[in-house]
């Protein structure tokens, strides 16, 4: 999720219901195009905001945010609090604390409305090299700085008070543990920089059958899987991400130090974490996982196969990964090698 700020810790599966009523937003429709991208969650925040910071009373603010942004919410709003765990009372406390930042962002998230375009421009591009793609939706939300972009089921999640910073947010009133934001805000002169390439990213992962609950290899093919293809459908070179920049100038030693990481179900400093490491950068799985799919798609004579089997790859075989790992020729040996000994 290419931000992931992703961060991620993706999906928890779930169904959901909305009345009509909910399901508008400033995407233009006709009769042979249906609504793909919902902005409306991004309004109500800001009325339960601009609510919540008029009125004294701090006891009515869970009651506030709830008539303004909870109870009307879309689809996507009760996607990305499942998969991220927001509660009533994160809004609100984000809300008292961080006044500046709030409304040094407030600007940038609006522009969620003029990206609809862009968006499905994107989509399209990827339906041209995978033609089996299916229909999913898109939802620009409001969170609490856990992810910038996800996915749940058939919906891609934007959560832009994360995704739509950059490096003219004020910041100073974050906490320490939201330093990695701070990162990522700083090194974007744009608030919507690459913002097609992520949600595509994103939109691969509804296609993709996955497996949260995979080891560190498995998740590296999931996220590495929808860099590469993303990257692929949007006419890029290759990926602008650290972790795949920093990996391709360092490739020898992330390979190696992964090599002894890459069957554990605790995936430490490789994924979504801000633990220290001898590489001093984050998220270096996608690296691994992007090489994979590059080395595999390069080595192919069928190029619109290969996605298709990159996509399609059944995450809940094990086997199915490693044989596919294997066939990219990434690793010096047969991955089943690198298995620590019982």
């Amino acid at each position: 999720m290419n931000f992931k700020l992703n961060l991620l810790a993706l999906l928890l599966l779930t169904s959901f219901s909305c009345k009509e009523t909910n399901t508008k937003s400033s995407t233009k429709e006709t009769p042979n195009s249906p609504q793909i991208v919902f902005t409306q969650d991004v309004d109500n925040f800001w009325k339960a905001h601009d609510a919540i910071r008029k009125e004294a009373d701090t006891t009515k603010h869970l009651a506030l945010l709830d008539s303004f942004f909870i109870r009307p919410g879309t689809p996507g709003l009760v996607a990305i609090r499942e998969a991220r765990r927001y509660s009533p009372e994160e809004y609100v406390h984000a809300i008292r604390s961080y006044p500046l930042l709030w409304e040094s962002i407030r600007e940038n998230t609006y522009q969620s409305k003029n990206l609809s375009q862009e968006i499905e421009s994107g989509i399209k591009k990827l339906k041209e090299i995978y033609p089996d793609a299916k229909p999913a939706e898109v939802y620009f939300s409001v969170g609490v700085f856990r992810t910038g972009g996800t996915t749940m089921d058939n919906k891609v999640l934007i959560g832009v008070e994360t995704a739509f910073g950059d490096k003219n947010v004020t910041v100073h009133e974050l906490p320490e543990s939201l330093n990695y934001i701070r990162d990522f805000w700083s090194s974007k002169e744009s608030a919507v920089e690459n913002f097609a390439l992520n949600n595509v990213h994103e939109y691969i992962h509804t296609q993709q059958n996955q497996n949260l609950e995979s080891n560190l290899l498995g998740i590296s093919v999931l996220e590495g899987v929808a860099e590469f293809v993303s990257t692929l459908a949007m006419g890029r070179s290759e990926s602008t991400q650290p972790a795949v920049l920093y990996g391709k100038a360092n490739s020898a030693a992330v390979k190696m130090a992964f090599t002894k990481d890459m069957f554990h179900k605790e995936y430490g400093y490789w994924l979504w974490s801000q633990q220290e490491n001898e590489f001093e950068t984050r998220d270096l799985a996608y690296y691994i996982g992007y090489a994979i799919a590059e080395n595999y798609y390069t080595k192919a004579t069928d190029k619109q196969v290969a996605i298709k089997k990159m996509i399609e790859l059944d995450h809940y075989n094990e086997t199915e990964i490693e044989n596919f790992v294997d066939a990219s020729g990434y690793f010096d040996t047969a991955v089943h090698t690198y298995k620590p000994k019982e």
